[in-house]
């Protein structure tokens, strides 16, 4: 039985100011199941009430090794704090130079002194205490206990950055700080530091559990974050962090595009922020929106290419027909998504026959801008079910959300041909268009939306801003403040900052990039909409859209 007298750093409930250590583990790890915590409620109570300091971390490292192993690689055993409990009796807080020998104390102070990381493995228990006596006056360090099963590394360091405001201003500074899970997070420069080295990113890349341990932590459950290196780049990390208590799942479809790494959210995470932030404007007095962009972030454009491509190649002489279907049947639809009907026929097949690609180009123009057509235009996957899921949450809360559909179809080529708006009769038709839904559209000639116009522009830079036209709503609805915006043409999305700064949630939708398109700017987020649908399934809020 756990008694008063094993609860080293006992604080009696006051350690509001202390926080969790963090685990930082593979993605690729599969051995976490939360698994029922076997305590009686007094034992609970006695190791929700205790801390280690560093120094305490430190010599259990060192004096129960392969309790600390185990710790790394299951930390979410039954009774594994109770252990760790059990195994810090006696272990003193604060260090005690009695002991150490003038070389201890010169050799830690000059280890202090030169170097901001110091590997403490090889240190005895007196040469431990002298470190720490060394180091007491210093903030912002962090003890990393690093294990990893495969290799069988086991080492205790020490780290303080350089510079802690430089790290913290690079991840946590700016559109970003907004939009981070962990940017509040108690010990979070610890964690901001290990998941922007590069080293330790190669470490954990390799199978290794690094403990990141701040200045003084509560004994609970590590807060756990997978980390891998982002794909198809050097030393840049993406990584996964808990939410309300639970672990992110890892086909999670979102992600927030920071200055040195990637952070990976579910979909949940995201609506939960995008109606905190319509909480919020509500209370205020006004009305929260989304702008919502229409082609290529809610209608699958690329799908419908392929659509008209199955119209047209039926069109043709039957030996141009022939050849183009064989080409077609070794690929699938992904392989074959572009831009327009030319771009599709000439990238994919090779189609070099002047009469073929001026078809395709005829029948691109005269059906791909049918407003009547349009209407049943395909989907892009989630994108809908996002949405009515937003508005049926902000309806639960007691909120009218908005909904402004803002696109560059102009008013003549959105007109069907019984006058009505193509965008309003099709998101009437998904089922989310409402008594609080607008549309803000270009007026005048139709727009150029050649793969030619667009990379010639930069991406869309050719086309009236979308952050114009919003603000231009805006001025006409001064009761209406936008909470998010969501756009798949990073020239849109990035531009929403000339208006909004960082008072606005930017989501970028992956998949439909228009030629020449700039990087999406730190601070948005990007959603895959193939992972979103599989999302959207696992919390029970898919259905495909009508």
């Amino acid at each position: 039985m756990i008694g008063s007298s094993l609860t080293p750093g006992a604080t009696t409930g006051i350690l509001t100011n202390l926080c969790s250590p963090f685990l930082v583990m593979p993605n690729r790890s599969d051995m976490l199941r939360p698994t029922d915590n076997k305590l009686s409620p007094g034992e609970a109570r006695i190791i929700s009430d205790s801390s280690l300091t560093q120094m305490q971390w430190a010599l259990l490292a060192q004096r129960e090794p392969e309790l600390v192993r185990h710790y790394l690689d299951r930390p979410l055993e039954n009774t594994i704090l109770r252990d760790i409990l059990t195994a810090s009796q006696g272990l003193p807080k604060e260090p005690s130079n009695a002991s150490a020998s003038a070389n201890d104390l010169v050799l830690a102070a000059d280890f202090n002194a030169c170097h901001p990381s110091v590997n403490l493995t090889a240190f005895d228990e007196p040469a431990l205490q002298a470190f720490f006596a060394s180091q007491a006056t210093l903030k912002n360090s962090t003890v990393r206990l690093v294990f990893n099963p495969l290799t069988q590394e086991y080492t205790l360091e020490w780290h303080r950055p350089r510079s802690p405001e430089s790290v913290t201003e690079s991840l946590f500074h700016g559109a970003w700080k907004f939009s981070s899970v962990i940017k509040e997070a108690q010990g979070a420069l610890a964690l901001a530091d290990a998941l922007t080295n590069p080293r330790l990113i190669d470490r954990v890349e390799d199978g290794a559990r690094v403990l990141l341990i701040p200045e003084r932590t509560k004994l609970t459950q590590p807060q756990i974050v997978r980390m891998q290196k982002q794909p198809g780049t050097h030393d840049r990390a993406e990584f996964w962090f808990p939410r309300r208590g639970q672990l992110t799942r890892k086909g999670s479809a979102v992600s927030l595009i920071l200055p040195n790494v990637n952070e990976r959210f579910d979909v949940d995470a995201l609506v939960d922020k995008i109606i905190d932030d319509a909480k919020e404007t509500a209370a205020r007095g006004l009305q929260p929106a989304l702008a919502l962009d229409v082609d290529g972030t809610l209608i699958d454009l690329r799908e419908y290419v392929i659509q008209l491509f199955n119209e047209w190649v039926n069109t043709l002489e039957d030996a141009d027909r022939r050849h183009i279907l064989d080409m077609a049947r070794t690929k699938n639809t992904q392989e074959m998504r572009a831009w327009d009907l030319p771009t599709l026929i000439t990238d994919n097949f090779g189609i070099t026959k002047e009469s073929v690609i001026a078809s395709a180009k005829e029948f691109h123009r005269v059906n791909f801008y049918d407003a009547d057509r349009r209407v049943f235009a395909p989907t892009v996957p989630g994108m809908i079910q996002l949405i009515k899921v937003l508005q049926d949450r902000a309806k639960a809360e007691g909120i009218n959300l908005a909904t402004v559909f803002v696109t560059n179809r102009s008013d003549q080529d959105d007109m069907m041909s019984d006058g009505k708006s193509s965008v309003e009769v099709c998101m009437t038709r998904l089922g989310i268009w409402n008594e609080h839904s607008h549309l803000s559209r270009h007026t005048g000639a139709p727009l150029d939306w050649s793969v030619e116009a667009f990379a010639a522009s930069g991406g869309g830079a050719h086309e009236p801003p979308k952050w114009i036209k919003v603000k231009a709503f805006r001025d006409g609805h001064p009761n209406i403040w936008f909470v998010a915006v969501f756009d798949n043409a990073p020239a849109h999305l990035n531009g929403y900052e000339k208006y909004f700064g960082h008072n606005v949630i930017k989501v970028h939708i992956e998949g439909d990039l228009p030629p020449g398109s700039p990087p999406v700017n730190n601070g948005a987020f990007v959603i895959n909409p193939f992972q979103l649908v599989s999302a959207l399934e696992m919390l029970g809020l898919y259905a495909s859209p009508t």
